[in-house]
C-alpha cells in the first residue's frame, strides 16, 4: 500500500483531509493511528481508501479545535482501539 504523504501540505489542507476522515469514523468506520518507524512526530492514518502519513502535530491541533467548538470527535469508553503497537485495548475513561 502506498501512503498519501501530507505532512508538508499546509495546514488548511490537512484538516479537510482530517474532516472526511472523521465523517467516516462518524459512520462506523475504523480509524487506525499509529507513529510511524522514522519516529516523532511522523503518524500514519489508515480509514477506508485513506492511507497517510501526516505528522502528529497537525492532527492534535485540528483535534482540539474540534474540541473547543464542542464537536463529539471522541471513542466511547468500552470501544475497542488499537495502541501504538497495533493491540487491541478497551476505551477506559480519562475524566
Amino acid at each position: 500500500m502506498e501512503r498519501k504523504d501530507i505532512r508538508l501540505d499546509p495546514d488548511e489542507e490537512k484538516e479537510k483531509v482530517y474532516e472526511e476522515i472523521h465523517a467516516l469514523f462518524l459512520q462506523g468506520k475504523g480509524v487506525k493511528v499509529r507513529e510511524h518507524k522514522s519516529g516523532f512526530p511522523a503518524v500514519t492514518v489508515d480509514c477506508e481508501d485513506f492511507h497517510l502519513l501526516t505528522d502528529i502535530i497537525s492532527l492534535e491541533q485540528w483535534w482540539k479545535k474540534g474540541k473547543e467548538k464542542g464537536e463529539q470527535l471522541y471513542v466511547s469508553q468500552g470501544d475497542i482501539v488499537e495502541d501504538a503497537y497495533g493491540n487491541p485495548e478497551v476505551c477506559q475513561a480519562t475524566e
